[in-house]
């Protein structure tokens, strides 16, 4: 907390009476913790105990993530240290016996764990982090990387101390970094590629101002995003048929196409999704699914409710045909590249950063193309993310469409309905 700085005044929490204390990071600059926003933290102003822990900004305390907006509140706050009783307590129903030799893994310190997740843990955050790149030759190119794969290790630390498994030079990788190692299939059973309607420029529009783009959603710590690109091309097809705007549900795609090839929150493809809306008759929106869990669930599809009948989907290959597409089809389905810290931390304008790759083996982020605009001559994809309205222009970036910068026409899709 000594980062933090008093607030004048008193603050009503929960109907609490409350001090405040904040702490403000530099724009776009990263703490060696991985904190990157606003950070507020109040504390009862009799009782002295913490009371809601608030900020807009990465989730560094539980493992990094992109920015959002995150309330943690404190139910029961006891003070002085844990009883170690605790964490050797065996329940009579575990068949528990003894930890087998060194794997090599990680030190099963449950106190220590918890310990990481307060800020004066820092310090055995940082060195355990450092071992980790030490051991593994891990090498970074500037001090923005480094915070990002320190928080990403912590993360997926957690989950190998939880779950008794290994750490390996892996462990510093985000899901989605290492989906990237899985190569998409050039042929992805799509039933044509798109033909140019008309060779004229069909110049700027933005289906969001037609009525056919829902709110922007956020995928939480969940590499879901290709159940958001699918839905958002789904939801468009359904919209230039009906004249009305579903929500569908990203939920019902996470929890059920496993069988297509889809790995959930460990990732997945636009196109597997779409076999199975093929193969089942459709997808239900999110009013009779449910909402989105931001973890996969129990698959409990109900072929009545579902609507969007699905005959195939169009592969669009080039940047002309993407703009012809996005002014004769609607919302477009698209897969970038997004792993450069200047995409993680865009908060505006136009994105032209060169390093942004566009093969296909460099795409690993799903995301919805909804339109096209021009600035200095220079024409810029609409992209909707499904990173919550904190990132980007609420939620949106613009992104050059010179030398099909960061894949957006790579591999685009769209769904086709059935009549």
């Amino acid at each position: 907390m000594t980062l933090f700085e008093p607030q004048h005044g008193v603050f009503l929490v929960e109907g609490r009476p409350c001090f405040s204390w904040k702490f403000v990071t530099k724009l776009h600059e990263p703490t060696q913790d991985g904190l990157l926003g606003e950070y507020t933290l109040y504390v009862d102003q009799k009782t002295e105990r913490p009371v809601r822990f608030h900020y807009v900004g990465r989730n560094g305390m539980l493992g990094g993530s992109h920015i959002d907006e995150y309330y943690l509140d404190y139910i029961y706050v006891r003070e002085g240290p844990v009883d170690e009783d605790i964490f050797s307590f065996l329940p009579a129903s575990m068949n528990c016996t003894e930890r087998p030799g060194d794997d090599g893994g990680p030190s099963r310190n449950p106190k220590q764990d918890i310990h990481m997740l307060l800020p004066e843990g820092s310090t055995v955050k940082k060195e355990l982090f450092d071992n980790f790149s030490a051991s593994h030759d891990k090498e970074y190119n500037d001090d923005a990387e480094a915070v990002q794969r320190m928080a990403t290790f912590h993360h997926n630390l957690r989950f190998i101390n939880g779950e008794n498994r290994k750490v390996h030079e892996r462990a510093g990788f985000i899901i989605k970094t290492y989906i990237l190692i899985v190569k998409r299939a050039k042929d992805n059973g799509a039933m044509a590629v798109h033909e140019l309607t008309s060779f004229e420029d069909p110049g700027d529009m933005d289906w969001r101002t037609k009525g056919a783009v829902t709110p922007v959603k956020d995928q939480g710590a969940c590499g879901s995003c290709w159940t958001f690109g699918t839905t958002g091309a789904l939801e468009g097809a359904l919209f230039a048929q009906q004249k009305k705007l579903y929500n569908m549900s990203q939920q019902n795609l996470l929890d059920c196409s496993w069988d297509y090839g889809n790995n959930a929150c460990d990732g997945g493809l636009d196109y597997q999704a779409y076999e199975w809306i093929m193969a089942n008759g459709g997808l239900e929106t999110t009013a009779t699914y449910g909402a989105y869990r931001n973890a996969p669930d129990y698959c409990h599809f109900n072929v009545d409710n579902a609507i969007g009948r699905m005959k195939g989907f169009v592969n669009v290959t080039s940047v002309q045909a993407l703009n012809d597409a996005l002014a004769t089809i609607g919302p477009l389905s698209v897969s970038i590249d997004a792993s450069l810290p200047s995409f993680y931390f865009y908060g505006g304008g136009y994105y032209d950063d060169v390093e942004c790759k566009s093969d296909l083996d460099s795409l690993d982020h799903s995301v919805l193309a909804v339109g096209v605009t021009t600035h200095n001559g220079q024409k810029y994809t609409l992209v909707k993310n499904s990173w919550s309205t904190h990132w980007g222009e609420d939620g949106y970036i613009k992104i050059t469409q010179k030398d099909n910068l960061c894949g957006v026409a790579t591999a685009a899709t769209y769904p086709v309905l059935a009549d």
